[in-house]
């Protein structure tokens, strides 16, 4: 905003509770595998969400396709009615091609014993707020892997947590008619998204979130729900289209996480993010706002610039339809 000024903005970023132990599990692994079918070979991967649009499951079922030999688990099922539908096609397609990827498996389980049962967390999410799941399961002693979000994660890596082994893109090779398509569903999504936003969208402008989206090598993330669930099917079927994938986004580093660095990672979030960081962080805050002085602002310009800084035509996803 134009008229504020920059000694008024102040961050205070979430607090992320640090446990003085891990968790142990309290349940015998055998008993829990077979309490959700799960096989009892090979590592356990827990997408600790609520299966939301933006959580971007279709990703995660990829992830499952491009990986059958682990184990996967999405912890809850979404309570709003808006994505319910959603999350019930994406979740009968899951069953239909038999990935081994568990779902709902907070509503046997509490999240706390999931978590002790698992070797490490996914995140395949496009939009989060401050990020808690880059974060929270490092504090478990659960390494986290997936789709790094930059914006989001910026001020971690910042902070000395070490998340090299996320992807920012997991491209899949799109022939020419695929490309128009995505090409056509993008050119319209984003007018209309701008004309709802009261924001008129220029035709270079549009092109430039296209070209941004589409290519011969396209960002898994930037197609539709129902196409993604198609490419995970080809995939399961296709075990050279696999490798192909696998190979060209380098995915093999994702599962190689040494015990060393999560256990970096776990100090690294106590010392910035944790409690007593925050109690100070908070504390340095209040005392400078005592003793700023009080000041009146002119009021804010009628064409709200705030909806222009936050509307980024880029961040669009077909996913959020």
């Amino acid at each position: 905003l134009p008229h504020l000024k920059a000694n008024h903005v102040h961050l205070l970023p979430n607090a992320v509770d640090v446990p003085d132990g891990l968790p142990t599990p309290q349940t015998d692994a055998t008993a829990f595998r077979n309490s959700l079918h799960i096989r009892p070979q090979g590592a356990l991967w827990t997408y600790p969400v609520r299966g939301i649009r933006r959580k971007n499951l279709g990703e995660f079922a990829l992830l499952a396709a491009l990986f059958p030999e682990q184990n996967y688990i999405l912890t809850l099922a979404p309570q709003n009615p808006l994505e319910a539908e959603p999350y019930d096609v994406w979740a009968d397609r899951v069953r239909h091609m038999k990935l081994p990827l568990h779902i709902n498996a907070g509503a046997l389980w509490p999240f706390e014993e999931i978590m002790a049962q698992s070797d490490g967390a996914i995140t395949t999410s496009i939009r989060e707020g401050f990020g808690l799941a880059f974060l929270e399961p490092w504090t478990l002693g659960k390494a986290v892997t997936g789709r790094d979000l930059p914006d989001i994660t910026r001020d971690f890596k910042a902070h000395g947590i070490d998340l090299n082994h996320f992807y920012t893109r997991l491209d899949v090779p799109l022939n020419p008619d695929e490309q128009h398509i995505l090409r056509e569903a993008y050119q319209t999504y984003a007018q209309e998204c701008g004309h709802a936003m009261g924001i008129a969208m220029s035709a270079g402008a549009v092109d430039q979130i296209v070209k941004s989206k589409v290519g011969p090598w396209t960002d898994f993330a930037a197609l539709d729900r129902e196409t993604q669930m198609d490419w995970v099917e080809r995939v399961v079927a296709d075990p050279r289209l696999a490798s192909r994938i696998r190979e060209r986004n380098g995915l093999d580093r994702l599962w190689s996480v040494a015990a060393e660095r999560v256990q970096y990672n776990r100090r690294q979030i106590g010392q910035h993010y944790g409690l007593k960081a925050y109690g100070s962080a908070l504390v340095k805050l209040y005392r400078q706002m005592a003793e700023s002085q009080i000041e009146s602002d002119p009021p804010l310009p009628l064409d709200n610039p705030m909806l222009q800084h936050f509307f980024q035509p880029d961040h669009l996803q077909l996913l959020r339809k």
